[in-house]
C-alpha cells in the first residue's frame, strides 16, 4: 500500500534446531525505485537481529549493504527458492540454532508494493539408528 512514511511488514519465526534450510515460492507484481524491498529473506540471531543476520534480497534498492546475497528476480512468476541455514554459521561461526530466528520482510518507502509468499517449510536433519542383525 502507499503512504506517506515507510512500511516494513516482516513475520518472523524461531529456526528448528534441525532444520538445514528453508524453502519458499515468492512473486511480486512490481519492482520498485528507491528505498524498498519486495522481499528479503534472514536468519538472524534472536539477541542481535541486525548486527548477527544473514540476509538474501530480491530486487532491493539503496539498502545493499545489508545484504549477503542479492539477486533480481522476474515480475508476475512464482519463484521457487531455498535458503541454506548453515549460511549463518558460515558467517559468524557455531551457534545454538534454538537462538536463530527467521524472518520475512517486505519494505517499501512511499510506494505501493505487493508480494505474495506460499508453501513456506523448513528442511530438517532426520537422525535414524541402525541396527543389524546377523543371521546364522
Amino acid at each position: 500500500c502507499a503512504s506517506d512514511d515507510a512500511i516494513r511488514v516482516s513475520v518472523s519465526v524461531p529456526v528448528p534446531v534441525n532444520a538445514v534450510s528453508v524453502s519458499l515460492e515468492m512473486q511480486y507484481a512490481s519492482k520498485c525505485g528507491w528505498w524498498c524491498a519486495p522481499l528479503w529473506v534472514a536468519v538472524y540471531h534472536k539477541n542481535d537481529w541486525w548486527g548477527h543476520a544473514v540476509r538474501w534480497c530480491f530486487d532491493i534498492k539503496d539498502y545493499h549493504e545489508i545484504c549477503d546475497v542479492s539477486q533480481s528476480l522476474a515480475t508476475g512468476q512464482w519463484h521457487a527458492c531455498t535458503f541454506d541455514i548453515s549460511a549463518y554459521e558460515s558467517k559468524f561461526g557455531p551457534v545454538d540454532r534454538s537462538d536463530l530466528l527467521l524472518e520475512l520482510v517486505v519494505y517499501t518507502d512511499a510506494q505501493e508494493q505487493t508480494t505474495h509468499v506460499r508453501d513456506v517449510f523448513f528442511t530438517q536433519w532426520v537422525t535414524t539408528t541402525m541396527t543389524t542383525t546377523t543371521l546364522r
